[in-house]
């Protein structure tokens, strides 16, 4: 019986620049969201909205604005149509 495992030695690991290359800075993830960049950086510092925060710099990758756009999410309302008031009997 002969075994089929893979060496996770020899597996490349990702480089610092490929990690990076999938974040987005404030700028460029404010004009995905169709946030301007003091409201995205305000959710961050005061609503507690996922970023990661790297040398003092806020970075966003696509989950993490795919999470702040279901926070502010809101279903659909549907209102019952109003009835005109009853008229009083005479």
């Amino acid at each position: 019986m002969t075994s089929t495992s893979t060496n996770v030695a020899n597996d490349p690991e990702p480089t610092s620049a490929s990690l990076l290359d999938g974040l987005h800075t404030v700028e460029d993830a404010a004009k995905l969201l169709g946030f301007s960049s003091r409201t995205l950086r305000e959710g961050v510092n005061h609503r507690g909205w996922p970023h990661y925060r790297m040398a003092r710099r806020l970075r966003f990758d696509d989950e993490q604005l795919a999470e702040i756009l279901r926070m502010h999410r809101h279903e659909a309302r549907v209102t019952p149509t109003r009835r005109p008031p009853r008229r009083k009997a005479s």
